[in-house]
């Protein structure tokens, strides 16, 4: 494996989602609780594999800081293979959760991709720092076993091998990214609409300066049909919820005024 990623297990919920986002991005990475077989001597195989490693993933936070644990242990060991390297190589991480301050001095002097206030930035830092090289990248698949071929039906996920990028692929990309875009997908049955909307969510979220907001009508409750005005205030519920900008849509919702006109100002206030 050529990527650890170390971290306490107080912060055990970050370091699935990073491990997951950079996955999806096709980065081979080494995560305990996917590769530790029941038996193995869990010390020695990590302690392996982080010398093995091309790059050393620190998950630093208050807690991983101060806590005692054998995430200390992953750190000594990766230090040991920092003095062992020429001065101009990577490969310790740090990555921060919070705002929290190393105290080993060699840390200190290492810069650090932060995924707080912005999880989306902090990701494609990361990312612009493990895809410099080509040796972890995750490699192509020569062929299949049709036997784990995905059954049709559905939308492919965004990883999907088998999904087939197609000129509308970067034609809605580009309407979304103009400001006050729109873009309609209309096709027939089947023919990957859904899939081609998963893949623009996804891509959308791989740019720091972008902020999707995904709605699943489907989710939505009965009350949240009942009128144009009650649809666009739970789409605008949901953007608030996703974006985090508290601005309590019930307040500059106005009752009296068209659908789209409170649409307006949500996102003319708190969006754009």
């Amino acid at each position: 494996m050529n990527i650890f990623i170390s971290y306490a297990k107080e912060d055990r919920e970050m370091a699935k989602r990073l491990y997951d986002d950079l996955r999806n991005d096709g980065i081979k990475l080494w995560f305990d609780e996917e590769e530790l077989l029941p038996g193995q001597d869990w010390k020695l195989i990590i302690a392996d594999v982080i010398r093995k490693s091309r790059f050393f993933i620190a998950l630093l936070s208050s807690k991983s800081l101060t806590t005692r644990g054998f995430v200390q242990k992953e750190m000594k060991i990766a230090l040991e293979v920092l003095d062992e390297l020429p001065v101009n190589d990577m490969f310790i991480i740090p990555v921060r959760i919070d705002d929290c301050t190393p105290m080993d001095e060699k840390l200190l002097r290492l810069k650090t991709a932060d995924l707080f206030p912005s999880y989306e930035k902090g990701l494609a830092k990361i990312l612009r720092t493990l895809q410099s090289g080509k040796d972890f990248i995750a490699e192509p698949l020569l062929y299949a076993d049709p036997s784990t071929l995905i059954q049709p039906g559905g939308a492919m996920e965004a990883q999907s091998p088998f999904y087939i990028r197609r000129t509308a692929d970067d034609e809605v990309f580009r309407g979304i990214s103009r400001q006050r875009g729109l873009v309609t997908i209309r096709a027939p049955r089947q023919s990957g609409k859904t899939s081609l909307m998963m893949q623009t969510f996804t891509t959308m979220r791989r740019n720091a300066s972008i902020r999707p907001v995904f709605v699943d009508f489907q989710a939505l409750e009965a009350k949240d049909f009942q009128s144009l005005n009650a649809i666009w205030y739970a789409i605008s519920a949901q953007a608030d919820s996703q974006l985090g900008t508290e601005c309590r849509i019930s307040e500059i919702c106005n009752p009296d005024a068209s659908y789209d006109r409170n649409l307006s100002v949500f996102l003319d206030k708190f969006v754009f």
